[in-house]
């Protein structure tokens, strides 16, 4: 999870709401992203949907991976997770209002899709909502580009 967190702050330094994704594998990490929707202006650049991206040009089952997450996935990552085949997913911060992991929605374990995923929830919560809650509040006192004072917050 610490290497989700650091791609979480890497997305907050390039003024992209901070979320981080890992998969890894028995190995070890697999890939890493970070969301890229404001860089690309396309709203579906979430970070597990790149990781996805990125873990399945090599493979074509994830049925032995993990994916570890800053933020509780959305409806639209959760379908992603689920048709890619992932195993278990890891989250910090629960997404109260868009979850589709867990706190809104139950798509990854309800089972009726596909089979259920293994979900452990809160992991590093607290860094991964501190995280987000500093990039709101910066989002609300100017344009959200991080500088080199909010560099120094997120370290």
């Amino acid at each position: 999870m610490k290497i989700a967190i650091d791609e979480a702050k890497q997305a907050f330094i390039e003024g992209e709401i901070p979320v981080g994704t890992v998969v890894v594998d028995k190995e070890g990490v697999y890939v890493r992203a970070h969301n890229r929707m404001q860089q690309s202006s396309n709203p579906l650049l979430h970070a597990e949907i790149l990781a996805l991206f990125k873990a399945l040009k090599s493979k074509i089952v994830m049925k032995d991976m993990s994916l570890y997450t800053t933020l509780e996935p959305c409806v639209m990552c959760a379908g992603a997770i689920l048709n890619a085949g992932v195993k278990r997913v890891v989250f910090g911060a629960f997404n109260k209002k868009e979850g589709g992991g867990f706190s809104k929605y139950d798509i990854l374990r309800d089972g009726f899709v596909s089979p259920p995923v293994e979900v452990l929830s809160g992991v590093m919560a607290e860094e991964s909502e501190r995280l987000l809650k500093l990039f709101f509040k910066r989002i609300r006192r100017r344009d959200g580009r991080a500088d080199e004072g909010a560099r120094l917050e997120i370290a």
